[in-house]
């Protein structure tokens, strides 16, 4: 499973295609920021992962309507242009 692993970094993307109309999308961004945000996670106890093994964990929303967006998350939004970007 690790062997595929860029330079020890791996990570992981949560993409969030429903825009604003099924979910406070504040709410998941400010939960993931808790978590996650600036966050790397190495050192585990788990002998299976490499020790060197680093993960980060990123969000994004996919935008697929006109929304309005509150500064403060606007970071977290993505369109179909950018898509390829992030990978």
């Amino acid at each position: 499973m690790y062997e595929n692993i860029k330079d020890n970094n791996y990570r992981i993307l949560f993409i969030d295609p429903k825009g604003t109309a099924y979910a406070n999308y504040k709410l998941k961004a400010d939960g993931y920021s808790k978590i996650f945000r600036g966050k790397t996670f190495n050192n585990f106890k788990d002998k299976k992962i490499p020790s060197d093994l680093i993960i980060t964990v990123d969000l994004f929303f996919y935008k697929i309507s006109d929304v309005s967006i509150s500064e403060g998350y606007k970071e977290y939004w993505i369109d179909k242009d950018q898509i390829k970007e992030i990978f």
